[in-house]
């Protein structure tokens, strides 16, 4: 299989952001759960709660939340990680560090 480029990977970024965005407000409302009270129950800002469900970061791109988010997420809504993230079944493609998403 070839790698995908980092342009590639950049145009299905905001896809796999769309997808947790819908996962994370579909779960928030299963539960009956305010973003603010969500975000007391996760430790993190509603804003952010927003954002994400947005799927927009504050640098005006697509957001790409790090694992202890996902993590405290996860544990506040009582699911698996998986069941916050996008297409958990399938092979992720090739991603590379010097790629512009990287983060140092």
């Amino acid at each position: 299989m070839m790698p995908i480029s980092a342009q590639q990977f950049q145009n299905e970024w905001p896809r796999y952001g769309y997808t947790l965005a819908v996962n994370l407000r579909a779960l928030r409302l299963a539960r009956g759960l305010t973003q603010e009270k969500l975000a007391h129950l996760a430790g993190m800002s509603r804003s952010a709660i927003s954002n994400l469900e947005r799927n927009e970061s504050n640098q005006a791109r697509s957001a790409d939340p790090t694992m202890s988010t996902i993590y405290r997420l996860s544990a506040a809504l009582q699911v698996t990680p998986a069941e916050l993230l996008p297409e958990v079944d399938e092979v992720v493609l090739e991603y590379r560090a010097s790629w512009p998403l990287a983060r140092s």
